[in-house]
């Protein structure tokens, strides 16, 4: 139609309409020597760091009480008089077959400690942490909880390897130091009975945490003396 900088096809877009409708997508780090953070709300790991405090914090102040009365699910007999039956229980129902123990004690291994053994077979770790982040902080808790301990100590090592690789691709720094110490807070007695079989595994990791932080605290300390130089000018 007819504008006053002359005819204008319908069909063509301005340029503002373009700029409007275009959305910025921030990439998850801008270049690969930049230490990124993860864009995981800061609740999240900030709970997981305290939640021991929390889950003591909750606690009730008086235990559960058994109710006097019995309750009116019981069983009962077959017969004139009204009575309770307390020959059968659940315990009955339980299978005694040792297969079935077995069944259960093989399925009981937590989906952490299958990617972990994956991943330390590949060597790609990146599935560890994008697992974890799909979990709340309870959750995580009881997943780094659940890590099986054997002779090896494959899983732990596994999960050692893992941090060291995150921080080294510099993301998720803080989420990264979250989940370590967790897991330094759960298995500290076996780390330190298995020191020496642990060592190169935890030389690594420290070097390059000591690396990542150094990294982070100039940023800070510089940032720090630039707002208090702008502040007293």
């Amino acid at each position: 139609m007819p504008t006053t900088a002359g005819l204008v096809d319908e069909n063509e877009e301005t340029v503002e309409d373009v700029e409007m409708d275009a959305v910025y997508m921030a990439p998850e780090q801008l270049t690969d020597n930049m230490v990124t953070l993860s864009s995981q709300p800061k609740s999240k790991w900030q709970t997981l760091m305290n939640l021991a405090t929390i889950k003591k914090r909750n606690m009730p102040e008086k235990p559960a009480q058994v109710p006097e009365l019995a309750p009116f699910f019981l069983p009962t007999t077959v017969s004139v008089e009204h009575q309770f039956d307390f020959g059968t229980s659940d315990a009955a129902n339980i299978p005694t077959d040792p297969t079935s123990s077995k069944l259960i004690s093989v399925s009981s291994e937590s989906q952490l400690a299958r990617i972990l053994y994956n991943a330390h077979t590949t060597r790609v770790y990146a599935p560890v942490f994008e697992y974890l982040k799909t979990l709340n902080p309870s959750a995580i808790d009881v997943e780094i909880r659940s890590l099986p301990v054997d002779d090896q100590l494959k899983a732990l090592k596994a999960f050692v390897c893992a941090t060291t690789c995150q921080l080294k691709s510099k993301r998720d720094f803080e989420l990264a130091q979250a989940y370590l110490h967790v897991f330094i807070a759960v298995f500290t007695d076996i780390i330190k009975a298995n020191a020496r079989e642990l060592e190169p595994l935890l030389a690594e990791l420290r070097n390059e945490l000591k690396a990542q932080w150094d990294t982070v605290d100039n940023l800070i300390r510089y940032s720090a003396c630039m707002i208090e130089f702008m502040r007293t000018k």
